[in-house]
């Protein structure tokens, strides 16, 4: 999937060499880099640097951040598969997908979009856990978790529109990511963003693909905006 993804992205645009960064909570391997196989699939330049940034679902967003901070062109490529314990509500709201950014590619390629603003805010909570050797994932109970991210939720929306000087209301397309649905619906709920300029999260037809969720939205509205329009 990671490569399929890859070379959609890589389309149209011969002649880039950009550094390549893997996010996934599914590896094929430990302690191998992943990305190396990605590299080669796609044929990549040998000086082109390829790194893994795996483990956390929300790995995609540090793997965009250095990306997007490199002197070179970046590919981020986010692909998961998320299952569950049977009968578990991770088994059937999971979901399998990846997909690619290319990322300050200046003149080499088409320019979709643009970045009007970057925030961050990091707490340590226990919500959601892995231990090494498990293949499922336990969590805590969900009111705790939405109790933790909603506010946070509220907070980087303001601090980002802020950062970037426009107002909610010129918000055309609100993507909210996540893998607390409870949480991601209240911080839907109370964006102050019309219902029909929330983006629909594809958990009907694609299920919730963990690390590669926000980019795939993010691709899926793309084909959909308008010159101008605000993400």
């Amino acid at each position: 999937m990671a490569v399929d993804a890859a070379r959609l992205a890589l389309r149209g645009t011969a002649g880039i060499a950009p550094s390549l960064w893997f996010t996934t909570t599914t590896p094929a391997y430990l302690d191998k880099t992943n990305a190396s196989a990605i590299h080669a699939a796609l044929q990549l330049d040998r000086n082109s640097p390829a790194y893994d940034v795996v483990g956390a679902v929300r790995s995609w967003a540090g793997a965009v951040r250095a990306g997007y901070g490199g002197a070179e062109p970046a590919l981020v490529v986010a692909s998961d598969v998320r299952t569950g314990l049977p009968g578990g509500s991770d088994e059937s709201a999971g979901g399998d997908a990846a997909a690619a950014l290319l990322l300050g590619a200046d003149d080499a390629a088409p320019v979709l979009a643009e970045v009007v603003a970057q925030i961050a805010l990091t707490e340590e909570f226990l919500d959601r856990w892995r231990l090494p050797a498990a293949e499922v994932s336990r969590t805590w109970e969900e009111r705790f978790g939405e109790g933790r991210y909603a506010p946070l939720g509220a907070e980087v929306l303001k601090s980002a529109l802020a950062h970037a000087g426009i107002d909610l209301d010129a918000v055309d397309h609100l993507i909210v990511a996540g893998l607390h649905e409870r949480a991601v619906a209240v911080v839907q709920r109370s964006a102050g963003v019309a219902a029909e300029r929330i983006v629909d999260r594809l958990t009907g037809t694609v299920g919730n693909p963990g690390s590669a969720q926000a980019a795939l939205l993010l691709a899926a509205t793309l084909e959909l905006a308008a010159p101008g329009q605000t993400i």
